[in-house]
């Protein structure tokens, strides 16, 4: 989703940085783009590529928001902090991070993570009324999250949604709805995660 370029920057528009990618496979590293850079400057569309700048939600009618998937299974096991001893308390730590992003930086996205197995009784962590929504899967987090996708592209075809994940077979399945891609380390940039 792209706004319409007014001719200068609104200065209350937040604008994410481009994305570091994660490859399971080996990539030659591309140079950055430079900081002199106009701030409208749109890179050419990639699959790949979640928006480099989101409009006021005012301006954007319900469900047309951009929408953020977060595999929580693939996003936790990104990095080896030990998450495996308490999968749950790894989880709620996740979910707190994105909650307070969403209040933040994240203001202008809908938010839906995916718990599934020992990580769904995190889903206590975010409260009824905040607008991150929890989906807990009743099997495989891979398919609900197709469902998550299927549906809202159902609802709204040109609505921009980005998965986060590094699973390849996820990455090859969401692609062909319309869904973009980036890995864990774009999401764990974003919310500070070290």
């Amino acid at each position: 989703m792209t706004t319409p370029d007014s001719g200068s920057p609104d200065p209350n528009t937040p604008v994410f940085q481009a994305p570091v990618f994660d490859s399971p496979e080996p990539q030659q590293t591309a140079p950055s783009p430079s900081p002199e850079s106009p701030p409208n400057t749109e890179p050419s569309p990639s699959r790949e590529s979640p928006p480099n700048a989101e409009p006021s939600p005012s301006a954007q009618p319900l469900g047309s928001r951009p929408l953020l998937v977060v595999d929580a299974a693939n996003v936790i096991g990104s990095r080896p902090d030990g998450w495996w001893k308490d999968r749950a308390g790894a989880a709620r730590r996740l979910l707190t991070n994105l909650a307070t992003y969403q209040q933040g930086p994240g203001a202008h996205t809908d938010i839906t993570v995916i718990l599934e197995g020992a990580a769904r009784p995190a889903a206590d962590a975010i409260p009824n009324d905040h607008p991150l929504q929890v989906v807990l899967a009743p099997h495989s987090g891979d398919d609900t999250i197709v469902d998550v996708v299927t549906e809202a592209t159902t609802q709204n075809p040109t609505r921009e949604i980005t998965v986060v994940t590094a699973d390849r077979g996820l990455r090859a399945r969401v692609e062909p709805l319309g869904a973009q891609t980036t890995g864990p380390n774009w999401l764990h940039t974003r919310l500070g995660s070290r």
